[in-house]
């Protein structure tokens, strides 16, 4: 269900239609995850284009060189290296052979950031999985209340 659906459940009366219980956990899933979820995939994003623009730009010059090869965004991003010839890797290992990389790369402001980054992106994964499970969960109390409504009125 989506949130637009949620909504014309509501302004429609037929929410009333569902038990007190799946109510209360639709209306918390709509009217407050969904929510953060919004604003939790706007805070990743923008915490993204930071870590990658200011901490690990090479992580933007490979996929754009993989990309210029004629890959997809997500087949770039999937890439192997094994996949790739010896010139394009000599290529990126190049890269890191300018002064001012090496600086980035072996800074502690480095190690820090990408630490940081995957705490963020461990807390974000568990938060999807708990975001999935309560979907889930109301999906199931639908179902239910579907069939119990068929059953009743054959």
């Amino acid at each position: 269900m989506t949130d637009a659906t949620f909504k014309s459940l509501i302004s429609s009366n037929r929410i009333d239609l569902f038990s007190d219980n799946l109510h209360s956990l639709m209306n918390d899933y709509y009217e407050s995850i969904q929510k953060r979820i919004t604003d939790n995939n706007h805070m990743v994003d923008n915490t993204s284009i930071k870590y990658y623009q200011d901490y690990h730009p090479f992580s933007i010059y490979y996929a754009n060189a993989i990309i210029d090869l004629g890959f997809s965004e997500f087949k770039a991003r999937e890439t192997e290296i094994d996949a790739l010839d010896d010139e394009l890797i000599n290529h990126f290992k190049r890269y890191f052979y300018k002064a001012e990389i090496k600086k980035i790369y072996s800074s502690e402001k480095f190690l820090i950031h990408t630490s940081s980054f995957k705490n963020r992106i461990y807390k974000y994964d568990n938060q999807i999985a708990i975001f999935t499970n309560k979907r889930n969960v109301i999906a199931k109390e639908i179902n239910e209340n579907i069939q119990m409504a068929e059953n009743e009125n054959p």
